[in-house]
């Protein structure tokens, strides 16, 4: 398996395309840290807890923590047990995210500061937590899960939610550049339409997700796991600093 050996965290896995990615590079081979808010069942399905035991029933490593990506010793803690169980760390995937919409007279400064504090902050604290271990190792792969919004309108009302997801594009091609001749791959992927328990919830219950103008897509391991796998397995020789699309895969890239 493309990934046997390997150990990767993904945070925000308990539902979503965060749980089909951790899915994916589960069946790949990798020991995963599957870490998110969720452990016990609430207004939506899925915990972190339920993802692990997946894994874990599909033949695969697992270890579910309980990570809230807005408190900072939460996302080193995730990283030291990631470490702590399965020996190292060589794929980071931040897929946590804040997406409520909201009109712009409505925003807040609190509305404001907490959606930088998840989509900004987190996926760069994240990231310092883990890259020690990767640079130890002499190389490693994160990949932060953006947005088609990070640079156009796709939906009313996604302000805080576009700029943050653009804001996590520059982080990556930044990190990319920094990290280069360390050996550290660094890129954004971005899922596409994708048909979520959250975004079913967001969206009116008479929503059409049969529009051909988006070609909305399930979220199942098979659609998402292929590209997530391929970028885990890549370090700064291969695919690095880039913003790729998972319709794009076998099309455009690799």
């Amino acid at each position: 398996m493309e990934l046997e050996g390997k150990v990767a965290v993904v945070i925000g896995a308990s539902r979503g395309c965060g749980k089909y990615f951790a899915l994916g590079l589960a069946k790949a081979g990798a020991a995963v840290t599957v870490a998110a808010r969720t452990v016990e069942p609430g207004p939506l399905p899925g915990t972190v807890n339920e993802t692990a035991e997946q894994i874990r029933q599909e033949g695969g490593k697992a270890l579910a923590v309980q990570c809230d990506a807005a408190n900072p010793a939460d996302l080193h803690r995730t990283i030291g047990e990631a470490v702590f169980r399965f020996g190292r760390i060589d794929v980071l995937v931040y897929n946590a995210a804040i997406y409520t919409r909201r009109p712009f007279l409505n925003i807040t400064q609190d509305h404001f500061d907490r959606y930088f504090q998840v989509n900004v902050r987190a996926p760069m604290i994240a990231a310092q937590a883990a890259m020690p271990h990767m640079l130890q190792q002499g190389g490693g792969s994160i990949v932060n899960i953006t947005s088609a919004s990070s640079t156009k309108t796709t939906m009313p009302h996604l302000l805080l939610y576009s700029i943050t997801k653009a804001s996590l594009d520059r982080l990556t091609t930044w990190l990319a550049n920094e990290y280069r001749e360390r050996n550290i791959a660094v890129n954004s992927l971005s899922p596409g339409p994708v048909i979520t328990e959250a975004l079913e919830q967001e969206m009116p219950q008479d929503f059409d997700w049969q529009q051909e103008r988006y070609g909305w897509k399930p979220a199942t391991t098979e659609y998402l796991g292929p590209p997530i796998v391929h970028l885990a397995q890549q370090d700064a020789g291969g695919i690095t600093g880039q913003i790729l699309r998972v319709p794009d895969y076998g099309k455009t890239w690799p």
